[in-house]
């Protein structure tokens, strides 16, 4: 029955329905864990769009600036302890 229904769709969808699909449910999965923030990030100082990812760390580390940057971060907001554990 579930096979079925995945035969459906992809006899239905286009593949670039299905990347948009993919690319929305990517985004809207993202911005509803940063609205409900069970563990306090947004009040954290940092880059906005750390807030969101770490793909901005990643870019950064592949231009070859990560220690630059995360220096710069550490002077500009300071050391920021986190009042949580990461598991």
């Amino acid at each position: 029955m579930i096979v079925n229904a995945f035969a459906i769709l992809y006899d239905t969808l286009s593949p670039q329905t299905t990347a948009c699909t993919i690319l929305a449910t990517i985004l809207v999965a993202h911005f509803v864990s940063w609205i409900r923030d069970s563990r306090g990030i947004r009040n954290h100082p940092g880059p906005f769009l750390a807030k969101f990812s770490d793909l901005w760390l990643g870019y950064v580390s592949k231009k070859g600036h990560r220690s630059e940057v995360i220096h710069e971060m550490h002077r500009k907001y300071g050391q920021h302890l986190f009042p949580f554990r990461i598991t």
